[in-house]
């Protein structure tokens, strides 16, 4: 139909876009009140969303665009039963929450060791928080992209820091005009 109109928005699937759809499926042509549905959040302006609206409505494409449309609108709706399913689950199921996170407080891991550095420095709370969140992005990457995870322990943590300190004295010395030279310890 040669609409453009994800040259002006950059996600057909918000507020605006889907708006727009419906309107084009409800039999609204003319770009200017198809325009009217931007949503204030939207960079582009009405006149920008106008212009990538500009094309000819063939009946076969619309017939394309509503079967995607309903597709679309069913996935939703079955990503929206799951949710409500899980929510479900879960609230059947006891609060383990505090689980992960802070059971690294014993634990003889590189996570471990990382987790208290952080409690040690910034104490329980945040360093549960900050621990959950490394949690999370670790169980996503092995997830996404089927890395595993290799613990290397705590030791090597003890080491990595000790060094990364080193690092940053040296540094810190440099910047006040020290020069540090590496006396070997018997």
């Amino acid at each position: 139909m040669n609409i453009q109109l994800a040259n002006a928005l950059s996600d057909v699937s918000g507020v605006t876009g889907q708006a727009i759809i419906k309107a084009i499926l409800g039999g609204q042509r003319d770009p200017r009140k198809l325009a009217e549905f931007r949503d204030p959040r939207v960079r582009a302006s009405e006149e920008q969303i106008a212009r990538s609206l500009e094309g000819n409505w063939q009946e076969d494409l619309l017939f394309v665009l509503k079967q995607e449309q309903d597709g679309y609108e069913f996935c939703q709706k079955q990503m929206a039963e799951c949710d409500r399913q899980l929510n479900h689950y879960l609230e059947q199921r006891e609060d383990r929450s505090q689980m992960a996170a802070s059971t690294l407080r014993l634990s003889d891991t590189y996570l471990g060791a990382q987790f208290r550095r952080f409690r040690t420095r910034l104490g329980a709370p945040v360093a549960i928080k900050a621990m959950a969140a490394k949690l999370a992005r670790l169980v996503y990457r092995m997830l996404r992209y089927g890395m595993k995870y290799v613990d290397k322990g705590a030791e090597f943590y003890q080491v990595q820091h000790r060094q990364f300190q080193i690092k940053y004295l040296k540094l810190k010395a440099a910047t006040l005009g020290y020069q540090l030279v590496h006396v070997p310890t018997a």
